[in-house]
């Protein structure tokens, strides 16, 4: 799960999920306060393995990270 931040200098993220554009988020929230730690992805049910994330600012916009969070993995013996 990528948490982020919105507010109506922040524009379009393309998500990358192993290689593979998988979708379009804004972050632009008209004019709003600054509303944070908004979740602005998230995927389940991927196969176990390593998986990979890029995130991509579409031009003249920018993003903020707060957090990712991770869960699952394989299980313990």
């Amino acid at each position: 799960m990528l948490l982020s931040e919105t507010l109506n200098d922040l524009g379009p993220v393309e998500v990358y999920l192993d290689g593979r554009s998988h979708c379009r988020i804004d972050l632009k929230q008209g004019d709003f306060p600054r509303l944070v730690q908004i979740r602005g992805f998230s995927q389940q049910g991927l196969p176990p393995g390593t998986h990979t994330i890029r995130l991509v600012n579409q031009p003249a916009a920018w993003f903020t990270v707060e957090a990712f969070a991770v869960s699952g993995g394989p299980p313990s013996p």
